[in-house]
């Protein structure tokens, strides 16, 4: 049984996990600005100091997006696994709205790209997602 909040919960990982690594790349970053300036010449600790900070801020940002990219993958199994047992029309509703992704956007798809992919009113979408919602919600 999946409940409605993992379903909010996997349409906005793809944000999450976009975050994570655009605070890796920027940490990657400002690490590299600082090794640039390593020349062997002293400079002091607090060079070092911010060297070590970057790396360590950059281990735990690489450990939370793994996490994360865990977690989702998890969560889009087991909702694959419940859509799969919806009646077609249904399925392909959810399978659109949770599972499929926009690449050039890196997004989960909109309403409006959901109905424009199954050839649907979006209204008549909402509404196919809507039994969908009480038939796997119930289960």
């Amino acid at each position: 049984m999946i409940t409605l909040e993992e379903l909010k919960k996997l349409r906005f990982y793809d944000a999450a996990i976009q975050a994570a690594q655009e605070r890796k790349a920027d940490l990657i970053n400002k690490a590299s600005g600082l090794s640039r300036g390593l020349s062997g010449m002293p400079h002091g600790a607090a060079h070092v100091d911010k060297m070590a900070d970057y790396m360590v801020k950059l281990e735990r940002v690489e450990s939370d997006l793994s996490k994360q990219i865990l977690e989702m993958i998890e969560l889009e199994n087991r909702v694959r696994a419940e859509i799969e047992q919806l009646p077609d029309q249904q399925a392909t509703i959810m399978h659109y709205r949770y599972l499929a992704v926009n690449w050039r956007k890196g997004r989960r798809l909109t309403w409006h790209e959901v109905a424009r992919k199954t050839h649907y009113d979006e209204s008549w979408c909402k509404k196919i997602h809507a039994a969908a919602l009480r038939r796997l919600c119930r289960s």
